[in-house]
C-alpha cells in the first residue's frame, strides 16, 4: 500500500535479504560498467531508503522515485507536494531520477490533463540541493489487457494514437515549459 513506513516498520530478516541483494547487484553492476546505479521507491516509503543509508555497506549513485498525482489536485498543492517529496529525496545526497510520472489512473478519469501538466511544471521548477537527472512520463502506450487505471497510463492508445493526456504533454514539452 501507500501508507507511510518508517525505518522500523520492516521485518529485519526480509530487510537483511533485500539489503544483501541490493549490495550484491550494485557491486555486480559496477564490476561490469561505470554506469550509475539507481535505487529508489514509490510512494512515501522513506523508511526503506533511510535504513539502507543508515545500515552502511550499501550505496547507490542515483535516488529514483515514482510520482503520481491525484487527478484534480490544485496546482499550488502539486507544487507544495513536489517540493516536499523532492526535498526529502535530496536528503540521500544523490542526484534524482523520476522514473515514472503521471496522474493517478492515467486518463481513466475524465478530468482535464492539467494535473499531469502541473506535475511536470512543479518538477521542472523545483530548485533543491540535488540535480534531477531525468524524469520519465509513464507510459507510452495504454495496456487494455490490464484492469482499471493500470490500463490507462498511456499517452497513446494501444495502436499509438495520442490521447488527450499525451497531446497535452506533447504541447507542454514542445512549448519549452
Amino acid at each position: 500500500g501507500h501508507e507511510r513506513r518508517g525505518a522500523g516498520d520492516y521485518d529485519n530478516r526480509i530487510f537483511g535479504l533485500a539489503r544483501a541483494a541490493i549490495r550484491g547487484m550494485y557491486q555486480g553492476f559496477k564490476s561490469a560498467s561505470a554506469m550509475p546505479v539507481g535505487v529508489g521507491m514509490a510512494g512515501v516509503h522513506w523508511g526503506f531508503l533511510d535504513r539502507l543509508k543508515a545500515s552502511g555497506g550499501v550505496t547507490w549513485d542515483i535516488t529514483t522515485w515514482h510520482y503520481y498525482t491525484p487527478v484534480g489536485t490544485p496546482a499550488p498543492d502539486i507544487n507544495a507536494g513536489a517540493k516536499q517529496y523532492l526535498d526529502r529525496l535530496a536528503t540521500y545526497n544523490k542526484p534524482l531520477a523520476l522514473t515514472e510520472i503521471n496522474q493517478q489512473s492515467g486518463h481513466l478519469s475524465t478530468a482535464d490533463p492539467q494535473t499531469l501538466i502541473d506535475t511536470m511544471a512543479a518538477i521542472a521548477n523545483w530548485s533543491g540541493t540535488q540535480t534531477i537527472l531525468a524524469a520519465y512520463l509513464y507510459e507510452l502506450l495504454d495496456e487494455p489487457h490490464l484492469s482499471g487505471g493500470e490500463a490507462t497510463y498511456g499517452l497513446c492508445n494501444a495502436t499509438g494514437v495520442p490521447n488527450a493526456l499525451g497531446e497535452a504533454a506533447r504541447q507542454h514539452i514542445t512549448a519549452g515549459a
